[in-house]
């Protein structure tokens, strides 16, 4: 097996951060949602989407993040909204 050089995980790490999507993000206190939502926006470091009126999001370089309302869709399973600069999320039941 070949080792893994510090430029992969770099290229593999900007990659993946034009857009992120989290299946399982952490809660306060460390713990894990598991609401069967994933959330992903461009620069997203974490969110969470519950099925309310709002989403939890926070972007690269937003040190607490807000929360933000949601437009669900007609059929309940994918919830949109704007953060407060400018950038679209979308949240999506699984």
């Amino acid at each position: 097996m070949k080792p893994i050089t510090t430029f992969a995980l770099l290229a593999a790490a900007l990659a993946s951060s034009a857009c992120v999507t989290q299946p399982l993000t952490q809660k306060g206190g460390g713990g894990i949602d598991t609401s069967g939502w994933g959330c992903s926006a461009r620069g997203m470091v974490m969110g969470r989407y519950g099925g309310g009126d709002d989403a939890y999001i926070q972007l690269v370089g937003d040190k607490q993040g807000g929360n933000y309302v949601v437009k669900l869709n007609p059929q309940g399973n994918m919830a949109s909204g704007i953060t407060g600069n400018g950038t679209p999320f979308t949240c999506t039941k699984r």
